[in-house]
């Protein structure tokens, strides 16, 4: 098969994944005007010396009809850990609709982000309280520390039209009309100008080359290798849980190829064991690499399912984590001559 006929197949591919992500868009548009938990309005910093803490709300003052989403945000030194309260059923006088809680992100200035959303409706109007609450958090250096979040007001109103208010009757709209149609192909454009440019660059690199493809470093590796399961759960291609476990595998080929251990033939255990005993590897590196091969051995073994976001909090971390550790390398070796990642 040609340069010229594997690009076109590739824009075709892309095509067709532009138009589901463009309908998926459109079909989601009408949950999205209940509650953008995208936007948050309200935002409040909590900061500790090197450990923050962000609380955001959608709004402070909503109506009976609406959603109100809260979202949690503790950044700390890689290594570190928060634990954040349950809100389970009742949050004051909210009942608790959701919550998710994220797993941990590494960053690529060595932080971690611990995430937590909830999502809660009012039932009658008035001021509501959100009750304070406390977050504490303890730092790989053995230093803790909590954050005081001190109580929240709310205002809720009423949909009823009162004191001679006189409310708009809109006509009824078609679902999904005028909404989706602009971004879909906005989406649908620019994912193809851009693959276009790059492929056609990329073609026109290898040609003048000779086709000769350069051998990838352990970083180029493990970062092709995350964006392909990536593509592949964008597209349907491959469940959920087959990424994740996929992901591990590319972790320990990365850890293989960087630092020399036979990871993908050891069990979780044994990688784990010669991993506490390097000294190449950050510690809190160390403690994320366990949080995520632990979670690996539960989708591969206990049939958990990981949800979509869960996957792509564990693949930028994954993605950062070999950033982080390549320039790590890329320095160490430059007196030696030889390559880090590029």
């Amino acid at each position: 098969m040609s340069g010229r006929t594997r690009l076109l197949h590739l824009l075709l591919s892309l095509l067709f994944l532009s138009c589901f992500l463009s309908a998926a868009y459109g079909r989601g548009s009408s949950e999205q005007k209940r509650l953008d938990v995208s936007s948050f309005k309200i935002e409040k910093q909590f900061n500790q010396g090197e450990a923050r803490l962000k609380l955001a709300l959608t709004s402070d003052s909503i109506t009976t009809a609406e959603r109100l989403g809260i979202r949690l945000t503790v950044t700390l030194p890689a290594g570190g850990e928060a634990a954040y309260p349950p809100f389970e059923e009742r949050l004051g006088e909210f009942t608790v609709d959701e919550f998710s809680e994220s797993y941990p992100k590494l960053l690529k200035n060595d932080l971690v982000v611990y995430e937590k959303t909830v999502i809660c409706r009012p039932f009658l109007p008035g001021t509501y309280t959100i009750p304070g609450f406390t977050v504490p958090y303890s730092l790989l250096d053995g230093r803790e520390g909590t954050f005081m979040v001190p109580p929240q007001k709310v205002d809720v109103r009423s949909v009823l039209p009162g004191d001679g208010e006189t409310q708009t009757i809109l006509d009824i709209v078609e679902p999904g009309a005028g909404r989706g149609a602009v971004p879909a192909f906005i989406i649908t454009s620019v994912v193809l100008l851009a693959a276009g440019v790059f492929l056609h660059r990329r073609f026109r690199r290898n040609r003048r080359k000779g086709g000769a493809v350069p051998v990838p470093d352990p970083c180029r590796t493990a970062e092709e290798g995350i964006e392909e399961l990536l593509r592949q759960l964008r597209s349907g291609g491959r469940a959920g849980y087959e990424v994740y476990a996929s992901l591990s595998d590319i972790l320990r080929r990365y850890v293989e190829d960087r630092y020399g251990f036979h990871a993908p033939e050891q069990t979780t255990e044994e990688f784990l064991a010669v991993l506490s005993g390097s000294d190449t590897i950050h510690s809190g590196h160390k403690q994320l690499l366990r949080q995520f091969l632990s979670k690996s051995d539960l989708v591969k073994f206990a049939g958990y399912l990981p949800m979509d976001d869960e996957i792509y909090t564990a693949a930028e971390t994954l993605r950062n984590f070999v950033h982080l550790t390549g320039e790590a390398a890329e320095h160490r070796s430059k007196e030696n001559g030889e390559d880090g990642c590029m």
